[in-house]
């Protein structure tokens, strides 16, 4: 039976999230620029605090048993040949959105380093206490809207993402599934379908936001 570890990343203590929602006007534009110091957000639009913002803190922790995971949609993995990045579900709470994904390994030996397989590559943390959990975690996921929005994971004081963290010295297993998660500001209620793009696995479109 295939077994499933829950990555939760950890978020250090007394987060307070500060949500950019960026607003890119055109897909092809960045939204990291290494010459700005490795500021994300291309232009910033407007800053969201939820209102449950201090009981987000734990929001990127995926709590759900395997049975319980969705499959809305399964792309290959573009670094490992027998491996495939499952959409789960794309849900939206107090203010927030939350993405949740997973990792299958169907290889029948190969083990794989999660390490910084879905991260962004720009190194956001406030300092180098916080480094090693944010550079290897999954801040490379983003979303977009049919207007060209573009949204990229919460952040707390301290750099680090509102995201599954910590994944240097992860490594699935042959047969096994690693389930991921990354909080974002919601977008407006009117936008009900939105595209995930996931390192790796390329750009999950339409998804309806639950």
């Amino acid at each position: 039976m295939r077994s499933t570890h829950l990555s939760l990343g950890g978020i250090a203590g007394g987060l307070t999230l500060a949500f950019a929602l960026t607003a890119c006007s055109a897909m092809g534009q960045t939204s990291a620029d290494s010459s700005d110091g490795g500021n994300q957000a291309a232009s910033t639009s407007s800053t969201a605090e939820p209102e449950n913002a201090g009981a987000t803190e734990n929001s990127a922790s995926a709590t759900a048993p395997p049975q319980d995971l969705q499959t809305i949609g399964k792309h290959p993995s573009g670094e490992y040949e027998d491996s495939k990045v499952v959409l789960n579900s794309v849900t939206a709470s107090g203010g927030t959105l939350t993405v949740q994904f997973s990792l299958e390994n169907n290889s029948a030996e190969e083990e794989i380093q999660i390490g910084d397989l879905f991260a962004n590559g720009v190194n956001d943390a406030a300092s180098e206490e916080y480094e090693s959990p944010e550079q290897f975690s999954v801040d490379g996921v983003y979303v977009t809207t049919s207007e060209q929005k573009r949204y990229l994971v919460g952040r707390g004081e301290n750099g680090i993402c509102v995201c599954s963290t910590g994944l240097s010295d992860n490594f699935l297993q042959p047969g096994h599934t690693e389930v991921f998660s990354a909080v974002f500001a919601a977008p407006p209620q009117d936008v009900k379908t939105v595209d995930v793009h996931i390192p790796t696995a390329g750009v999950f479109t339409e998804i309806p936001v639950q």
